[in-house]
């Protein structure tokens, strides 16, 4: 399964099928020219409605705001104005809604009144009644992942990344590959709806400049993000996040799939290394603050062992490979 493109998300069926009623709408608006993406719950905040939304033929509608109503008339959603415009395209506009406290919205499919107004919300220009699922169609949804270095060759090699779930189990981990040239790295990964996600970066060589580093989840195409920023730290801080959280229940729910995983553990000079399932890993790496393997020895059986005496104290990666290329991994403190 690849990334969609944001624009690849409209239903051109559906936008055939529904017809835009103009109402008390400026000279220049062409409802028939606004291109309203699928509207979903925000993939961070359950208490936000993302309505994408472009105009194509680049009249700008003045201070535009979206409302979202059910078929009783009561309002689900507001947007307060935070654009000049809609977007021109050919990329949509994020706008967010703010749930309206005590709105019944469910998971399903359900159908919904959009009404788009201008001037700060005193003009009506177009309403459209459409069949809404707030909810992800898919089992799970690409996530982008960035790593940015705002100063040129701090960050150099590999830094590697690890997503878990609530469990501890390894949702997808990977590789930012930095050269000292390019100040972003991007990566991506498929997520199911649900709560309480967990992102780490390996250490990388230590950054003593303000916010000079900072590592982002993004939706949409990489237009809606979830931002850490880092000061003076080469181990950045851990990001918890959800990821369309209201869904996890919902139509999307799906059947947890068990991730290999492992458990890590020091006794004196000795680091204890054991598998959920024997023969899940046969490879075992240990990394530096630098992410530069320090040991690396094959695994066999339920347990490991390492012997970690002479290294520095601090903290280190345990990485667990296994044949078809899947990895799990934990941060350990060597003392």
């Amino acid at each position: 399964m690849v990334p969609r493109n944001l624009l690849a998300t409209l239903s051109l069926a559906a936008l055939l099928a529904t017809t835009p009623t103009l109402l008390h709408a400026q000279p220049t608006v062409d409802c028939d020219s606004i291109a309203i993406g699928d509207i979903r719950y925000s993939a961070f905040d359950a208490g936000i409605i993302e309505v994408p939304a472009a105009a194509l033929n680049g009249a700008c509608v003045g201070y535009p705001s979206f409302n979202l109503y059910d078929q009783n008339g009561d309002t689900l959603a507001k947007e307060t104005v935070n654009f000049f415009c809609l977007s021109f395209g050919p990329w949509l506009g994020i706008h967010e809604l703010q749930l309206f406290p005590g709105a019944n919205l469910g998971t399903g499919p359900q159908l919904l009144t959009l009404e788009l107004f201008s001037g700060f919300g005193d003009t009506l220009v177009c309403a459209w009644d459409l069949m809404v699922d707030l909810c992800p169609p898919d089992s799970c949804v690409y996530a982008q992942l960035t790593f940015s270095d705002w100063h040129d060759q701090l960050v150099q090699d590999g830094v590697y990344w690890f997503l878990e779930d609530p469990l501890g189990g390894t949702v997808g981990s990977g590789v930012f590959q930095m050269d000292g040239v390019n100040r972003n790295a991007e990566d991506s990964v498929c997520i199911a709806p649900g709560t309480d996600y967990y992102l780490w970066v390996s250490p990388f060589t230590q950054v003593n400049v303000f916010d000079s580093i900072n590592l982002a989840v993004s939706s949409n195409g990489g237009i809606t993000s979830l931002i850490n920023y880092h000061q003076n730290d080469s181990f950045p801080s851990d990001m918890f996040f959800d990821w369309y959280g209201d869904c996890a229940d919902g139509t999307n729910a799906i059947l947890e799939v068990e991730q290999p995983s492992f458990q890590a553990w020091q006794h004196g000079a000795w680091l204890f290394i054991q598998q959920e399932q024997i023969g899940q890993f046969q490879e075992l790496r240990l990394l530096d603050g630098q992410g530069q393997a320090v040991r690396s020895l094959p695994m066999s059986g339920e347990r490991s062992v390492v012997n970690v005496e002479g290294l520095a104290p601090g903290v280190y990666i345990v990485q667990a490979l296994a044949r078809s290329g899947a990895f799990a991994a934990r941060k350990v403190v060597v003392r």
